[in-house]
C-alpha cells in the first residue's frame, strides 16, 4: 500500500512531528515514535508490507478516492463509505469518528 497524502495531510517529508526510531532487536526490527498514528500492516495473506501514518494535529480524513472532500487517506473494500471515519488529534487525545 502506498501513502499518497491528500488535502491538508502533510507529505512525510514536510512532517515536523517525532521521528520513527527503528531499533535492531536482534530477532526483529522495532519501530518506536512518541507521536499518535496508524499501522498497515499490508493488503493480503501474503503481504510483508509493512506502512506506519503518522496522525497530525487536527483531523484526518479516511474515505474512498470518490469522495465529495477529498480524504487525507484513501481506502478501498466493500463497506466501505465515501467519507468513511475521521480521526480527531486534540492535544494528545485521539478520537475516531464514525461518518456513517
Amino acid at each position: 500500500m502506498m501513502f499518497k497524502p491528500e488535502s491538508d495531510q502533510m507529505c512525510p517529508a514536510q512532517h515536523k512531528s517525532a521521528p520513527l526510531d527503528l531499533i535492531d532487536t536482534g530477532k526483529g526490527l522495532k519501530v518506536q515514535t512518541a507521536t499518535p498514528h496508524l499501522v498497515s500492516l499490508g493488503s493480503g495473506r501474503l503481504s510483508v508490507a509493512i506502512t506506519v501514518l503518522p496522525l497530525k494535529e487536527g483531523v484526518t480524513r479516511i474515505g474512498r478516492e470518490d469522495a465529495p472532500i477529498p480524504q487525507d487517506i484513501t481506502i478501498q473494500g466493500s463497506g466501505i463509505e465515501a467519507e468513511h471515519c475521521m480521526i480527531i488529534n486534540e492535544g494528545g487525545v485521539v478520537t475516531l469518528d464514525p461518518c456513517g
